[in-house]
């Protein structure tokens, strides 16, 4: 039995990461000259937490696309146990 039937095709990402470093650079600059003191704390933490939510998004999305990503390999992957079990 030839198993030719059987074959992946080669995917890729289009993802300009020297764009998204240098924007993500350029965001960032405005909070690396912050000093945190006692009196700045609850400011510091605010600050923070909307930082928190932008690394939250960007991973979301990371997320988003390997799931869809693996859904054909995922649906592969259950045709073939089907089929062997």
């Amino acid at each position: 039995m030839a198993l030719e039937e059987l074959k992946a095709l080669p995917i890729t990402l289009d993802t300009d990461f020297n764009t998204m470093t240098l924007k993500v650079q350029e965001a960032m600059k405005p909070f690396q000259q912050i000093i945190v003191s006692s009196g700045t704390v609850g400011d510091a933490k605010l600050t923070r937490a909307e930082l928190n939510k932008v690394v939250e998004a960007i991973d979301q999305k990371r997320k988003d696309i390997k799931k869809a990503y693996l859904a054909p390999l995922d649906a592969f992957e259950a045709k073939i146990k089907e089929l062997i079990y």
